[in-house]
């Protein structure tokens, strides 16, 4: 019969904190770094698919036409997210990361005879944060997109750019290198320093560095138990 590998790492995890409070450990301590553990388990590997070229893309997010779908490598899908591969071909660079609720679709335009889905290509280091709605033609390396942001359809943001908070870019719009655009319509709101490009590396190697395998997760404890 074999072993629930989830159910197995939280005996250990257990059994830990019961080592822990046999040596002293209050129980609020012991219940503080409890939740904290499971807490982190469940947003980054209960429910992520790690894949051979390093993607790890969430079992509950929707990748609808995946054999249109390409990630370079190291990029995290997280839980919820839709990424609409039936509609047209999508391509995420490196190191890139979609957080939770947000919904990567290739934009479109209407012709007299009907309507048609152009490819969407996402360059290297891109953040998108949670429940955005992404449209854009192309959006260039070393990009943050802050939460809540509508990205409208045929948007085109260049290298080194940011997106703010709860923004909405009109269709067609064109974000320039070094720029930060914000509001409703979204306008130019600021500049951005020559370290972007740095700035975006350290932020989304960091971020992919933090999603361990869970077997190494529940090792944490030996540092208390010394």
């Amino acid at each position: 019969m074999t072993t629930n590998p989830v159910l197995f790492h939280y005996h250990e995890m257990l059994s830990a904190y019961l080592y822990l409070f046999s040596l002293g450990a209050s129980w609020f301590h012991i219940l503080y770094r409890l939740l904290n553990v499971l807490r982190v388990l469940h947003t980054s590997n209960l429910h992520r698919l790690c894949m051979a070229s390093g993607n790890k893309v969430s079992r509950q997010s929707v990748l609808c036409g995946s054999q249109n779908i390409v990630l370079n490598g190291k990029t995290i899908i997280m839980n919820d997210c839709i990424i609409r591969g039936d509609l047209a071909n999508v391509r995420i660079g490196r190191h890139c990361v979609v957080k939770s609720r947000s919904v990567i679709r290739p934009p479109f335009k209407k012709f007299s005879k009907g309507v048609a889905f152009f490819p969407l290509h996402i360059g290297d280091h891109v953040f998108i944060e949670e429940d955005c709605v992404v449209n854009a033609a192309q959006i260039g390396s070393y990009v943050h997109i802050g939460k809540n942001c509508v990205i409208g359809r045929r948007c085109v943001l260049k290298d080194c750019c940011k997106i703010l908070d709860n923004t909405v870019l009109p269709p067609e719009t064109v974000v320039p290198p070094f720029t930060v655009f914000s509001g409703c319509p979204g306008l130019f709101s600021g500049e951005l320093p020559e370290c972007t490009q740095e700035l975006m590396i350290d932020v989304t190697k960091s971020y992919y560095q933090k999603f361990l395998p869970l077997t190494q997760r529940v090792k944490w404890w030996k540092s208390f138990s010394r």
